[in-house]
């Protein structure tokens, strides 16, 4: 489920100047970065050009669990990216004197960043100790699975006396228990779209383009989460184990390539005027995940006795399965105010239920369950979301002052929250050069499970997450 949320989205880093308009240049187009959202809007271009765009993210957390607000702790993570880089090749074709340009252009642009670290933590009552022992219930030792119930199993971290498949661990018996918990959560990697994207200008009224995209994604996380006893109160009475600590890591790279196709048209009622309209299709990704897990257990079974050493295990292995993303509808408004500027408002559909895993060509039919009960879930967890992007330009002779705001709907069920940006930059053009910067705030507030209770004492995180984009953009007209 967090890869369905994770990889579905879309959010276009841009040139300085799409970053400082809010991402909203839908109906104005003639920026290389619109062939990411409409490509139509690649055929406004009357001359070719060189761009490059380097930017630096910063990402900062602040994480909470349990409410526990004296534990709240902050990290800054700071990254750096390549926004949208490539070239537009525009000409006058002699073929047809009712098209007045055939444009062409390639470029890199960077559509989704997954660069995060946070840590979350508390001392409350619980263990996932407790989630362990419920999801082995009834399962046979050696069919335990590698990744959490069998290095719990295999490290004592729960245990069946009686053989009776009723496992057990060494907190059930320690009444109300608190543990001091940490986890540090820290995430790398984003996609990098290749687009090769072709527009048209059909007698100054009409604009036309198609991009077909080919996404890179990378994606790694590692996950360290660790449980004290450090006021000593867990004691099974049952076998005098005293119970210490353990550490639980989880580890997870994703790497994929994509195909996608995007279709747009502008139409220009006047100068004044002009509406436009783009269909982006799924992405379809073929993905490959190496993960591996491992389980740090330490604990004594007679505390007279000197302690035994930790018992410790891992588990590693890897998939291969194939997702798609939704469908994404949207529509466009933008006037040209003479020489002065312009004003352009973007809306958005899409319809996160459209996310679906697929491990048919891969798999036997156990994965086909868990196939079908991903894809359930996501009919469950996932709703349509409407976006909106408003942006503005303002022109003093070779100078630009540019200002944007957006509001992204939640991808998930009953969440009729909004997450907010606002964005602003400015602008220099003089004959063959201009230069582009741009800044975007955002900021959003998420909750976090450090682990599926199953059962067991829900530990409930909270991470404000605030982010500051910076792109700056270099152009050369030829």
């Amino acid at each position: 489920m967090d890869q369905a949320y994770r990889f579905s989205g879309l959010d276009v880093q841009g040139t300085g100047r799409y970053l400082a308009l809010g991402s909203s240049m839908g109906a104005i187009g003639a920026d290389i970065s619109t062939a990411a959202m409409n490509p139509a809007g690649l055929g406004f271009f009357r001359s070719s050009e060189f761009v490059i765009t380097p930017g630096m993210g910063f990402t900062n957390i602040q994480s909470t669990l349990n409410g526990q607000q004296g534990l709240s702790l902050d990290k800054t993570k700071s990254k750096f990216i390549l926004g949208s880089t490539g070239m537009v090749n525009a000409r006058e074709p002699q073929f047809s004197p009712k098209l007045k340009s055939a444009v062409f252009a390639i470029a890199a642009n960077r559509t989704a960043d997954f660069n995060q670290s946070f840590t979350l933590r508390g001392n409350t009552n619980g263990s996932i100790v407790e989630r362990w022992t419920n999801l082995a219930s009834g399962v046979e030792p050696d069919d335990l699975d590698g990744y959490e119930t069998g290095l719990a199993y295999s490290t004592g971290a729960i245990f069946d006396p009686n053989n009776s498949l009723n496992y057990t661990n060494d907190f059930n018996t320690s009444g109300n228990y608190e543990t001091s918990k940490l986890q540090i959560v820290t995430r790398k990697g984003g996609v990098t779209e290749l687009d090769i994207a072709f527009a048209g200008n059909l007698q100054d009224k009409l604009m036309f383009g198609v991009n077909f995209g080919i996404p890179f994604l990378r994606y790694e996380e590692q996950k360290v989460y660790t449980e004290d006893d450090v006021n000593n109160e867990v004691k099974d009475a049952n076998t005098t184990a005293d119970f210490k600590s353990l550490t639980y890591g989880e580890y997870l790279n994703s790497s994929a390539t994509g195909f996608n196709i995007k279709m747009g048209l502008i139409y220009r009622f006047a100068q004044a005027f002009r509406m436009g309209v783009a269909v982006h299709s799924p992405t379809w990704y073929g993905l490959k995940d190496a993960f591996g897990s491992d389980l740090n257990y330490d604990f004594t079974t007679n505390p007279a006795l000197d302690p035994a050493p930790p018992y410790y295990d891992e588990f590693d292995g890897s998939y291969e399965y194939a997702m798609s993303t939704p469908w994404r509808f949207i529509g466009s408004l933008g006037s040209v105010i003479s020489k002065f500027g312009f004003i352009n408002a973007d809306v958005e559909y899409v319809n996160y239920q459209g996310t679906k895993f697929n491990f048919n060509d891969v798999s036997g039919p156990s994965d086909i369950i868990v196939e079908e009960a991903l894809n359930r879930q996501i009919d469950e967890q996932f709703q349509s979301a409407i976006n909106l992007r408003i942006g503005a330009e303002i022109a003093l002779m070779d100078f630009r002052l540019r200002g944007g705001f957006q509001l992204l709907g939640s991808p998930f069920e009953g969440d009729d929250n909004y997450r907010k940006a606002l964005s602003g930059g400015v602008g220099f053009r003089h004959n063959s050069f201009y230069m582009d910067l741009g800044y975007r705030y955002m900021n959003q507030t998420e909750s976090y499970i450090p682990y599926d209770p199953r059962g067991s004492t829900i530990q409930a995180g909270v991470n404000d997450i605030t982010n500051h984009q910076v792109n700056l953009t270099f152009g050369f007209r030829y």
